[in-house]
């Protein structure tokens, strides 16, 4: 799990930049980068939730 706000911030510049990357070598749609993108999509999910003072559910 993800610790503090700049650390959810630099993991999700770093998916961001392994999505993109990937997408570049990679037809769309691959196996591989859905799952980059529902990562990035999780992480970006988190943070909204901390900023916004939500709560997550699994799911």
């Amino acid at each position: 799990m993800v610790k503090g706000v700049e650390e959810l911030l630099a993991r999700i510049e770093s998916v961001r930049r392994e999505l993109n990357e990937q997408a570049l070598h990679d037809s769309l749609p691959s196996p591989t980068v859905l799952e980059k993108s529902r990562e990035l999509d999780r992480l970006l999910n988190v943070y909204q939730a901390v900023k916004t003072g939500a709560r997550l559910t699994q799911g």
